[in-house]
């Protein structure tokens, strides 16, 4: 694939996916494909046209599948769940991305600071101007802290393999 694409290191991941009332719940001929996690409900097809070459797939679950739930596989065979995520050999060498995205004038002059966090693995911590913010989802899909009111805040993101966001997200607040 001469560097474009996925890699058996950097698969293309689809997580937690939920899919009701769909024709094709999903479609994939790309290569290095890893599904974890995937519910269907009430569709014609589950996993439809394939490539199962070096792909990896667990936690899928079926219900209502009218007319096939592995229809006419491109490449491979579906993989065995007990390998998973074999043949595969993903990691995490990528670091976290935050956003602020709310921001609330509190009692005493503090700020509840409200944002999201994404990671290709699980995040370790989120600091607001080096604060610890509270995760209110997984893996600090959303988060929360509380910080004096300064007039600029600075939001970034460690996750566990060690990769620290290599540039924060720096609010300049008007003062009140």
């Amino acid at each position: 694939m001469a560097g474009v694409g996925s890699d058996a290191r950097h698969p293309f991941i689809v997580r937690d996916c939920k899919a009701w009332n769909v024709h094709w719940c999903i479609h994939s001929h790309s290569p290095f494909f890893m599904i974890d996690g995937l519910t269907a409900h009430n569709s014609e097809y589950g996993l439809w046209r394939m490539n199962y070459e070096g792909s990896a797939s667990a936690g899928v679950k079926f219900d209502n599948i009218s007319v096939d739930q592995n229809f006419l596989p491109y490449k491979g065979t579906r993989p065995e769940e007990s390998e998973y995520p074999k043949p595969l050999d993903p990691v995490d060498d990528l670091p976290p991305f935050t956003v602020i995205t709310n921001v609330s004038h509190q009692a005493g002059g503090t700020l509840l600071v409200r944002g999201t966090t994404s990671d290709n693995g699980d995040v370790k911590r989120v600091l607001i101007n080096g604060a610890a913010a509270r995760a209110t989802a997984k893996n600090f899909a959303q988060w929360e802290a509380t910080v004096p009111g300064p007039s600029k805040l600075e939001a970034f993101a460690e996750d566990v393999a060690g990769n620290v966001e290599p540039k924060a997200h720096i609010l300049a607040l008007a003062t009140p």
